[in-house]
């Protein structure tokens, strides 16, 4: 019985041990020489590499912590409160010492906050996040100039508050890129209640152009941040656990990314030898994502060359027997957070680009135009490279994107998959815009 226990149990899951042990040994072998390969080409690989070393004169950070500080003092503790409060009466007086702060960290060129890398696994960059509170600041002071007719000041505030979402962008993680996609939305809902082509002058109009020039970018900094933190995945999936040494990183490894009831019996000699495993784990990483950022690279933020990158990526993350292999394939899902993100960000640029020369237009001509070849270059659609929508309206017009899901709802605006709009004269704000 005894022998019979050995051969059925014991024997299997010896033989699982060493194949799976020689198949990491295999996967490591290489690292030292993918890691030469991919510094030679330029891409970060340690949390150094991915701050920039700005001179204090160059970088807006310190700028916005106080600008942050100062909008405390003048309005709600909570945050969440104080996002509504910014466009209140009043609210822009108390605020006068911060949207000083907020024109002088527009005059330099980057933001870089620095942080304990240690935190990545968290997340935790409260500053890049609360830069929507600054942003609020400087739209809800644009659009009380606009509501003055003070075009000129309102539109020199957009270009501010441009320049805030630009600066969120910088921060090299998917979080920085995703806070600037969400903070361009906001710039351009302002601007859309901030425009009026009856006060406008070219010189205002220039201003607006600039303001949305300033919104251009692409995502490769974020991907980069993403590789980096894949290399050192489990140094921070271990310091993320420290506190839970029941379930500690290893173990958590298995457990979250094996999915819901997995067997996960064959891979628990893994935890034997952890280093063998981050070897493995560093060098497939490494494997994948090399080609994958320089094809991204190459794509100089051309969507069609950067989807063709994501593609290529997409087929070298499969699903294999190996616990290691499933972790990194849940962890390399960055088709729709990438290409997804950075096609809303388009279409809310170039809707704003292409309201512009309808606004030029009626500055030249008294009228808007009955179709968008009478303003100049059409601009397309980047959700299906068809012209952008356009209805003239009696005091207006509306142009509209057909958003994520790819419909036409004729210039229906959804919560989630509604067509996405930039319409002339904007409804009236809200009591609390943004949410």
């Amino acid at each position: 019985m005894l022998g019979g226990f050995f051969v059925t149990v014991v024997l299997p899951l010896a033989i699982e041990h060493y194949r799976i042990q020689a198949e990491l040994e295999g996967l490591a072998a290489p690292l030292q020489n993918r890691i030469q390969r991919t510094r030679a080409l330029g891409i970060a690989l340690e949390w150094k590499d991915l701050e920039p070393n700005l001179p204090p004169e160059q970088n807006a950070a310190h700028l916005y912590h106080v600008a942050l500080a100062e909008l405390g003092k003048g309005g709600p503790a909570n945050p969440a409160k104080r996002a509504a409060w910014v466009w209140k009466p009043g609210a822009l007086e108390k605020s006068a010492r911060a949207l000083s702060l907020l024109e002088q960290a527009a005059a330099r060129p980057h933001c870089f906050f620095p942080r304990d890398w240690k935190e990545v696994a968290e997340g935790r960059w409260n500053e890049i996040g609360r830069l929507k509170e600054l942003l609020d600041l400087a739209c809800a002071k644009a659009e009380f100039e606009a509501r003055k007719n003070r075009i000129g000041s309102a539109m020199g505030w957009l270009k501010v508050a441009a320049t805030i979402a630009r600066h969120a962008g910088e921060d090299p993680s998917p979080n920085g890129w995703q806070v600037k996609v969400d903070l361009e939305s906001l710039v351009v809902e302002s601007l859309q209640r901030a425009l009026d082509p009856g006060n406008m002058t070219p010189k205002d109009l220039g201003v607006a152009r600039e303001a949305v020039a300033g919104l251009s970018g692409d995502p490769v900094r974020a991907l980069e941040g993403e590789l980096v933190q894949r290399v050192h995945f489990f140094q921070t999936l271990d310091s993320k656990n420290a506190d839970e040494p029941d379930a500690g990183g290893w173990v958590r490894f298995v457990n979250q990314f094996s999915g819901a009831g997995y067997y996960t019996r064959p891979y628990r000699p893994l935890l034997q030898d952890p280093a063998l495993v981050e070897r493995a784990f560093r060098a497939r990483v490494l494997e994948r994502w090399i080609p994958f950022l320089v094809a991204a690279k190459a794509s100089h933020g051309d969507k069609d060359r950067l989807s063709t990158a994501l593609d290529a990526f997409d087929l070298v993350v499969t699903v294999a027997p190996l616990a290691i292999d499933e972790g990194e394939r849940r962890l390399s899902e960055p088709r729709e957070f990438v290409v997804m993100t950075y096609l809303e960000a388009l279409a809310n640029r170039r809707l704003a680009a292409q309201a512009l020369d309808l606004v030029a237009f009626r500055l030249r001509t008294g009228r808007f135009p009955s179709r968008l070849e009478e303003a100049g270059e059409v601009l397309l659609d980047p959700f299906n490279d068809k012209p952008l929508r356009y209805k003239r309206r009696a005091s207006g017009f509306l142009l509209y994107s057909i958003g994520l899901d790819g419909v036409d709802d004729g210039g229906v605006a959804g919560t989630w998959n509604g067509d996405v709009l930039f319409e002339l004269p904007k409804s009236p704000l809200p009591k609390a815009p943004h949410g």
